[in-house]
């Protein structure tokens, strides 16, 4: 009986070895493709999406219009 468990014991351990490269493929996968696909899009889109164009500046905050009114905002959605 113990040469059983002893088994068990290394066929468990191979699965979670196997099961753990398997994971890191897979998410590789998953994160190349998904990121892959965005920077493309952001490539051929032209945008930035994080401005840091003046270094001398003291902040990264942009001053925006003043005519967001109530009503503006409630027919947002």
């Amino acid at each position: 009986m113990n040469i059983f468990l002893t088994i068990f014991d290394k066929f468990k351990t191979f699965g979670m070895f196997v099961s753990s490269i398997i994971n890191y493929i897979l998410l590789l996968v998953v994160y190349t493709v998904g990121v892959g696909i965005t920077w493309i899009f952001v490539r051929i889109s032209g945008k930035k999406l994080l401005v840091y164009d003046n270094k001398e500046q003291k902040t990264f905050w942009q001053q925006t219009e003043n005519s967001h009114l109530i009503e503006k905002a409630k027919r947002m959605f």
